[in-house]
């Protein structure tokens, strides 16, 4: 409905981690009103802040609000709320004379003092208003479902990649503390073989100590054709690693070939990599991978995810159902939503384009990946679409598909770091399309 216009109602509440007092200030500098005037608006379930604007506009309050760390709500001009405790159903109720911004804050305001948190999800009595009336919002509680999806499980994420990536430094970091004891070690079996004329097969042979180790070596020990084999202590689940220097005698010089061994590659120093082969010896045998079923509490929906998958509470606390698998940061989570909050136009793809909009408007560094297009979801036809969006400085891809039923929209996000995304879009795909609604 094009032509609907909309009434801006502040809303007592702070954002989830943002201080009163810090909203207070937010919203004097906005709306360059004195504080007691912004802390008595506060003090009310809801006050109004603007009537009968267009969408457009009601939606720059919005954002404005939501960076001053705020909660608003938008309102069909027209609709009756039921009065509540904090307003009378007598008392005037205040209003701001804001002119309409032209982007998300108000013009001359300084940025830089604004505490805000995108990860607020309200409760739903607060997100329908008083009784869970319902109002034509066409897509306020998507904004707030979105700022959850946004930031909640970029913590997941970041942790999925942050910690195999520490771990893999440290690792390199212990291979590095040996390398003056290998080196030293090679030197005395070079000076063996130039001047002695052979290749010794055992360390006394080149007159080195039979053990030698340090907190990061377990040993360093020769071998036919004067190998060196150097074993590290176990730096993680498994046998320890070794690396095996290969000498060769090169006219007046012997010239090292350092990729023998069995540590990973990713772990070595470049001159010692493209030779290491993974240890399958007593390796157990691959399981056939079983895709499991995983319900939503209520029974009502459900995902067909692989088995390493599993179900996660924690993604989102509105969520109807979240599923995940940490280890390779691959995850996603069902969200649904009454009709009733709704114009009765609106069908799975206008759905989609206000969840699209809300992200847009939620992160510096969206793409659209894929096009919106239509797949088939259970004999039901369902909009899908593909947007990578830069989260706390991670780029996360996302595959974005809404459905609905008789009485609700539901919509599945599925996600993971770029880097992950190529070799798991496919099963990510597969996953969203195994939504099943009961």
């Amino acid at each position: 409905m094009s032509d609907a216009k909309w009434d801006i109602y502040l809303l007592g509440e702070t954002q989830l981690g943002v201080e009163r007092s810090t909203l207070v200030r937010n919203l004097a500098t906005l709306f360059k009103k004195d504080v007691p005037v912004i802390e008595k608006m506060l003090r009310k379930s809801r006050s109004l802040l603007k009537a009968n604007v267009d969408l457009a506009t009601a939606k720059k309050y919005q954002a404005a609000i939501d960076k001053a760390g705020g909660l608003c709500e938008l309102v069909e001009h027209g609709e009756q709320l039921f009065p509540d405790d904090a307003l009378s159903p007598i008392a005037p109720r205040p209003t701001l004379s804001v002119a309409p911004v032209e982007t998300a804050t108000a013009p001359d305001t300084d940025q830089s003092s604004i505490a805000y948190s995108s990860s607020y999800e309200p409760p739903q009595a607060q997100m329908n208003g008083p009784g869970n009336m319902p109002k034509k919002r066409s897509g306020m509680s998507i904004a707030m479902i979105v700022g959850a999806v946004l930031f909640i499980p970029i913590i997941g994420i970041l942790a999925a990649v942050a910690l195999p990536a520490y771990q893999d430094y440290t690792i390199r970091a212990k291979v590095n503390a040996a390398v003056p004891l290998v080196d030293g070690t090679r030197a005395q079996v070079e000076k063996v073989i130039l001047e002695k004329k052979f290749f010794p097969s055992e360390n006394i042979m080149a007159g080195l100590p039979e053990d030698i180790s340090t907190p990061h070596v377990r040993s360093i020990r020769l071998s036919a054709g004067a190998k060196l084999v150097v074993t590290y202590n176990a730096m993680s689940a498994g046998k320890a690693p070794t690396i095996i220097w290969t000498p060769k005698k090169s006219g007046k010089n012997i010239v090292w070939d350092c990729k023998g061994g069995t540590l990973q590659d990713k772990h070595r120093n470049p001159e010692c990599r493209g030779g290491a082969k993974t240890d399958t010896t007593n390796a157990p045998a691959k399981k056939p991978i079983t895709d499991l079923r995983i319900y939503s509490d209520d029974k009502t929906v459900s995902l067909v995810v692989p088995a390493s998958w599993k179900g996660n509470r924690q993604l989102n606390a509105n969520a109807i159902l979240g599923v995940a698998n940490t280890n390779e940061a691959n995850y996603a989570l069902v969200m649904s939503e009454s009709k009733e909050s709704f114009d009765d136009s609106a069908d799975a793809a206008t759905y989609l384009s206000l969840i699209v909009e809300n992200l847009q408007a939620g992160s510096q560094k969206f793409q659209e990946l894929q096009q919106a297009r239509t797949v088939v979801i259970n004999k039901k036809p369902a909009r899908q679409q593909v947007v990578s969006l830069t989260v706390q400085g991670e780029k996360i891809v996302y595959i974005l598909t809404t459905l609905e039923s008789d009485t609700h929209f539901y919509a599945l996000y599925a996600w993971t770091v770029e880097s992950h995304y190529p070799q798991n879009q496919d099963m990510l795909r597969k996953v969203s399309e195994s939504f099943s609604i009961y």
